[in-house]
């Protein structure tokens, strides 16, 4: 027969198991939902964030792309005189890291360039002018005389009119071949191929010394100051988040255990879809994120929580 003691203990278990079940209950009626995982200030993983309106959303299996990626290529079929980068090199903008064979076009370059700096005939043009408009004025005060016929004064103004005009032939003349050397600079240029932006080669197709079709690719160009980090939304969350919405990115690197795998990265939501993926209910979604100390490697997978609840506060 059970002992008094042992009654009165199996009395607060039951007791206890009333009060757990109550307040499960209460909590399923009140909406509140088991704790999601959130992301402490340590760059560790905690729980105790509620999926309410302003609760952070978590994406995981995110991959990391770049935001400026570029294959180079030529605007004319040539041979290479030279290809002056490797694999590895960082370049500046507008760097010129490759060059077709452009004799004849640096050849026509030079001569436009010097016609385009010819002032000569503008200046003998003015000189005449003045000299014909000078010798005009003093027949027109002689013919008040009557020493000089109306016809041999109406064939000095001609003459000076023509002066005249030839100045604005001359200085016209001058615009064009500064154009003509534009345009000579714009078809040496298309020999060159140019980075559109600062970034690192990551590959190269030709070398010194190869032929080359219009459009072939040359070499690839990338920049990783700023990386991208794609992954998928639901439709729910969809509604709460848009361009401008900030975001915490973390490593999260399969089979591994990797100390920047704390470190968190903050970026900006720029870009959602506007239809879902094909066979799914989901909805592409990207950031930008600086790189900071070029710790992120494009390729790698990562965890993105993305913050509604920061936006409100900035706006409060």
């Amino acid at each position: 027969m059970p002992s008094v003691t042992t009654l009165s203990n199996r009395s607060k278990v039951s007791r206890w198991l009333v009060s757990v079940v109550i307040v499960a209950t209460s909590c399923l009626c009140a909406g509140t939902i088991l704790p999601e995982i959130v992301w402490g200030q340590n760059a560790k993983l905690t729980k105790g964030t509620s999926k309410a309106a302003d609760s952070p959303i978590l994406i995981e299996d995110c991959r990391i792309t770049p935001v400026d990626v570029a294959v180079l290529s030529t605007d004319r079929p040539g041979v290479f005189a030279e290809v002056s980068v490797k694999e590895g090199d960082l370049v500046e903008a507008d760097a010129i890291i490759a060059r077709l064979q452009d004799d004849v076009a640096q050849a026509r370059y030079t001569l436009a360039k010097e016609k385009a700096t010819d002032d000569i005939d503008i200046r003998y043009a003015e000189k005449a002018w003045e000299v014909a408009k000078k010798e005009y004025e003093i027949m027109l005060e002689v013919r008040k005389k009557g020493a000089v016929t109306q016809l041999e004064l109406d064939k000095l103004k001609l003459a000076m009119e023509r002066g005249e005009l030839q100045v604005e032939k001359a200085e016209h003349d001058f615009m064009l071949n500064k154009l003509s050397r534009d345009e000579a600079f714009a078809d040496l240029n298309s020999y060159h191929v140019k980075a559109p932006f600062t970034g690192t080669v990551t590959r190269i197709y030709k070398h010194k010394g190869e032929a080359v079709r219009q459009g072939d690719p040359v070499l690839e160009l990338m920049n990783t100051d700023h990386l991208r980090v794609e992954g998928y939304l639901n439709i729910k969350d969809r509604l709460r988040v848009r361009p401008g919405t900030p975001v915490s990115v973390k490593l999260d690197i399969p089979d591994v255990d990797l100390e920047i795998e704390n470190e968190i990265f903050e970026g900006r939501v720029t870009f959602i879809d506007k239809a879902v993926v094909p066979t799914s209910s989901l909805f592409r979604v990207w950031a930008e994120v600086p790189n900071r100390d070029d710790l992120l490697r494009v390729g790698l997978t990562a965890q993105m929580m993305i913050h509604p609840e920061r936006e409100v506060t900035a706006k409060e």
